[in-house]
């Protein structure tokens, strides 16, 4: 499921402030959330984690926050096929033993997205699942993002079950 750009990426290439958290990260109930401007290796470097954990026997499973949302939609689709491709895809998502989340925030999620990413969390924060992710917005513009009523939950557990890495 990742992408071929990310297959040969050099990571000698990605900042350090990075690499130094990712490339050190053993299998633990905590993550990693990497945030910061585009361009910056975030994605890259995740991924190395994510073919780590991969090559370490871990059952892995990457998915943009895009397509996490027009899964959540999909899984109600009138289409069988499609239905039951989007509900393999959640499933994948909360049974995965790392998931990583790419380019949370990326844009604003529908009411149904938001239920689904915010069930997410909470079925894996509370089963002791990682959750790898990434985003361009910290706290404050994530909760922009997100709706009053479930913005601060969804934060909150990112935040607590994540070690935070900032880049400039």
């Amino acid at each position: 499921m990742i992408p071929p750009i990310y297959h040969d990426t050099d990571i000698s290439r990605i900042p350090k402030e990075i690499t130094a958290v990712t490339e050190f990260w053993q299998y633990q109930p905590k993550g990693i959330g990497i945030i910061g401007r585009s361009g910056k290796g975030k994605t890259r470097a995740t991924i190395a984690l994510l073919h780590r954990m991969h090559e370490e026997k871990r059952n892995t499973y990457y998915i943009t926050a895009t397509d996490l949302a027009l899964n959540s939609a999909n899984q109600f689709a009138d289409n069988p096929a499609t239905k039951s491709i989007a509900q393999n895809i959640l499933q994948l998502c909360r049974s995965a033993c790392v998931l990583l989340l790419d380019d949370l925030g990326k844009n604003r999620m529908t009411d149904r997205a938001e239920s689904e990413l915010y069930d997410l969390l909470e079925y894996r924060t509370s089963r002791r699942l990682p959750i790898i992710w990434t985003s361009n917005s910290d706290a404050r513009g994530l909760l922009a993002m997100f709706s009053a009523d479930r913005g601060d939950a969804i934060v909150r557990r990112l935040a607590e079950f994540s070690q935070i890495v900032k880049i400039a």
